[in-house]
């Protein structure tokens, strides 16, 4: 009994030394908490409503394809409403939506895109921006890392996909679901596209950007996906 006794001032000490630290190590927490020593999450100032105003929203985005008669297909697309099980298997549906890099910036960042005349109206894996070009009412694709170029040429729906359907060859994507998506892209060269990337790389693939580049020109040229 005497031996359970003599270490009954030792654990006592224990618990006290240890109740002290803990209520120290608080204090000092939250005097450093006052004083902003500890680093916490910074709290960003909130976005004025001014910034948005006028600016291109999701809304505009349905409504410019609308208004630019493109297929139902890719209306469904832009309201994250597609169910067809061809795009599904391939994460297409999920690729090809709205560019909501562009639709979430503020009006002032939206300017550096041009928004006034190039309308982003779809995007590929958020960073390829498909945009109306209301100028020259065709269609223009940029990353969202640069800026429309005002001085490249503009397509037709048919030609800013041509290098669209290259991408999905590439994807080892079936010959015939390519061509089911094509036409549910509202395309009408797919086939032919196809037919050509064929002939040229015996297919293969393009050995050089050089030669993709010169394929793609001819390809434009001979469906008439440029405008002028």
């Amino acid at each position: 009994m005497k031996q359970t006794t003599d270490y009954l001032p030792l654990a006592f000490l224990l618990i006290t030394a240890c109740l002290f630290l803990l209520v120290f190590g608080r204090r000092r927490q939250k005097a450093a908490q006052k004083k902003g020593s500890l680093s916490t999450r910074p709290q960003l100032p909130p976005i004025p409503p001014e910034a948005h105003a006028g600016k291109w929203t999701e809304v505009d985005v349905l409504e410019c394809a609308v208004a630019a008669g493109l297929p139902d297909g890719i209306i469904r697309l832009l309201g994250a409403r597609c169910d067809d099980p061809v795009l599904q298997q391939h994460r297409l549906h999920k690729d090809y939506a709205c560019p909501y890099a562009i639709t979430d910036l503020t009006k002032r960042e939206q300017e550096v895109y041009a928004i006034d005349r190039f309308k982003p109206i779809l995007a590929y894996a958020h960073a390829t921006i498909f945009a109306y070009d209301t100028l020259k009412k065709g269609y223009v694709t940029y990353d969202i890392e640069s800026e429309p170029d005002v001085a490249a040429g503009c397509l037709t729906w048919d030609g800013v996909f041509v290098s669209e359907i290259l991408r999905w060859w590439e994807y080892e994507i079936p010959d015939a679901d390519i061509i089911y998506i094509g036409h549910y892209f509202g395309l009408h060269y797919t086939e032919q596209v196809l037919q050509s990337i064929y002939a040229r790389t015996d297919g293969k693939g393009f050995p050089t950007y050089k030669a993709l580049n010169a394929w793609e020109q001819e390809m434009l040229a001979e469906i008439k996906g440029v405008i002028a």
